[in-house]
């Protein structure tokens, strides 16, 4: 009879060697599990980011195509100031892009260079300044934009300005922007934010067309109250869902005000994509003189 030979259960271990290359095999498929997945995730990563680029950039073009859509609506008429462009939405579908636009007549601002102090003092007191301090503000920019070096009785010229330790002195010439108010001395950032929408440096008039003014212009004119003016602005708005045509101003024989339209409008159109990526684009464009003449473009921000 044979005999039956008994493994002990050390005898079915493997080598301790070969433990130590089973544990380190087995790290090293971790090590790379660890580095495919790190791969892998970068590679999303920069998908997304390639996604969000090329979206970025198709709403880029799709709101500068809207600003030139805009531009074609303004050449569609027969003449500048003929006929007011209405402040509604213009929506048009270019590319992926959703793109909504607004036309807004730039006579419906105060312009800085050739609009009266009254006007000017006008948006002032309606951003709440008081009377002593709208009379200054008022004072410098007229001091700011003339020619001469003479100082109106709140105004400022260049000794006002080094007076107040500031560089620069009076401009003596017109402004090139809205933005250079703000070297206006007495101007302060908080009170620019309040004032700038209600200015512009485009339109070479000395009145507004209400139709197209704010409420802060609005109660510049003088004359309006602050209820008329925001009771003007409501049946203007009503009218306007209605598709009517804007009300009667109250005072329309007032010489602050005027029912011309143009020659400069801004131009704010939105482009998005997907409802996530969104692209605005704000550009002022004006129309030059002459017979033939198209419009310019004087002013572009993107953001």
């Amino acid at each position: 009879m044979t005999p039956v030979r008994l493994l002990s259960l050390d005898s079915l271990q493997p080598p301790r060697e070969a433990g130590v290359v089973l544990v380190a095999v087995l790290w090293v498929v971790v090590l790379l599990m660890v580095i495919a997945s790190g791969v892998t995730s970068q590679y999303r990563t920069q998908q997304r980011l390639v996604g969000n680029l090329v979206s970025s950039a198709q709403a880029g073009a799709a709101a500068e195509g809207g600003v030139y859509y805009l531009v074609h609506v303004l050449e569609t008429r027969s003449a500048p100031g003929e006929q007011a462009i209405p402040e509604s939405a213009y929506r048009v579908r270019l590319g992926r892009a959703d793109v909504e636009g607004f036309i807004h007549d730039e006579r419906g601002k105060v312009d800085l260079n050739t609009a009266s102090g009254e006007l000017i003092r006008g948006v002032m007191l309606a951003a709440g300044l008081s009377f002593e301090r709208g009379d200054a503000l008022t004072d410098a920019i007229l001091d700011w934009r003339d020619e001469d070096h003479l100082r109106r009785l709140h105004g400022a010229e260049d000794r006002d300005y080094r007076h107040e330790g500031v560089v620069h002195g009076a401009k003596d010439a017109p402004f090139d922007s809205v933005d250079e108010l703000r070297q206006v001395l007495g101007m302060t950032p908080a009170l620019f934010d309040r004032v700038r929408d209600g200015f512009t440096v485009y339109t070479g008039a000395a009145n507004v067309n209400p139709q197209f003014a704010s409420l802060l212009v609005l109660r510049a004119i003088p004359g309006m109250t602050a209820a008329s003016a925001s009771a003007y602005l409501q049946e203007r708005r009503d009218r306007l869902a209605e598709g009517q045509p804007p009300p009667s101003f109250p005072l329309a024989g007032s010489p602050y005000v005027t029912s011309d339209s143009g020659p400069a409008f801004t131009l704010a159109v939105e482009a998005r994509i997907n409802n996530r990526t969104t692209v605005r684009v704000k550009a002022i464009v004006v129309h030059e003189k002459g017979q033939g003449a198209g419009f310019r473009i004087a002013s572009w921000q993107r953001h």
